[in-house]
């Protein structure tokens, strides 16, 4: 049985790919802060920051895939304190990996891109515009030189998460609207949000297939912000004029969002589009 380590399991997607890889492999997870209350997982808590603790861990383990989700997404910041994980950190996961032969899927983001065109393809330059996609891209660049290793650049995810977890754009804003609450929305930043539980079945595929290369994730719907909020009370059935609509007035990149057909072809299965994503989390649906 493959050893898959999951660097970065206590995070919204970690902890639901753990949940799904565990059916089929030995699988180990790393935390930064809060081990997660999991079991049939190894949890080991590592910094990737420290390249000895980073390098002991693989080592150790000699998994055959490590999954690299663990970042600071901090769009906005100190450039230099999110490179110490964004890119220092991806570095010594890298020359850990390429020590022991492990093969290495990196999570990166619609954010290498500037955000004046959207819907960017695999083979658009990246441009970042941030010090988050700065980052991300040099993440890449690092991942890249390593052979059969696996880019997935993702939009926008929206799903349930853990009490422990970072809240997301849907459940920001889902929370404010069961509270009574306004909601400021930004109606010239597109995104093409993407259900965390299609995030998980893209890497189960790339780590069963034994996939390499870049590969683009994001749902079929390519809206603002704002029709996004909208959607979500039309599904959870809330107030929708509290809504509230206004232009970007930050530094933002304001088209993102990602072309996921090659994806879709070369995987086999279609992204599920927006109002069917919501409707599953509305009647308890969770990626697993």
């Amino acid at each position: 049985m493959d050893r898959i380590l999951v660097i970065g399991g206590e995070g919204f997607l970690g902890l639901k790919l753990v949940r799904a890889l565990k059916q089929g492999y030995d699988v180990a997870a790393t935390y930064y802060k809060t081990k997660p209350e999991e079991a049939g997982c190894e949890w080991l808590q590592l910094d990737i920051v420290n390249p000895k603790a980073t390098k002991d861990c693989i080592s150790n383990l000699k998994p055959n895939v490590v999954v690299l989700l663990a970042a600071v997404s901090t769009t906005f910041g100190n450039m230099e304190e999110i490179a110490k994980v964004n890119i220092n950190g991806v570095r010594n996961v890298v020359n850990a990996c390429q020590s022991v032969g492990s093969r290495l899927i990196f999570l990166s983001s619609d954010y290498v891109f500037n955000g004046e065109k959207g819907l960017y393809k695999p083979e658009d330059k990246p441009k970042p515009s941030t010090p988050y996609g700065i980052s991300k891209y040099e993440g890449e660049k690092l991942v890249a030189s390593i052979p059969n290793s696996v880019i997935l650049r993702s939009s926008l995810m929206y799903g349930w998460h853990e009490p422990f977890q970072h809240k997301n754009f849907f459940t920001k804003v889902l929370t404010k609207l069961r509270g009574g609450e306004q909601v400021v929305t930004f109606n010239d930043c597109y995104r093409t949000p993407v259900y965390v539980g299609d995030v998980v079945r893209v890497l189960g595929a790339v780590i069963s297939r034994d996939a390499k290369g870049l590969f683009h994730i994001g749902g079929p719907d390519y809206l603002s912000f704002t029709d996004f909020a909208h959607k979500i009370a039309k599904v959870f059935q809330l107030n929708e004029s509290l809504i509230l609509s206004k232009p970007c007035n930050m530094s933002l990149p304001k088209l993102l969002g990602l072309d996921a057909k090659a994806t879709e072809d070369f995987l086999g299965f279609r992204f599920v589009p927006l109002s069917q994503g919501l409707k599953l989390l509305a009647t308890g649906g969770e990626a697993s």
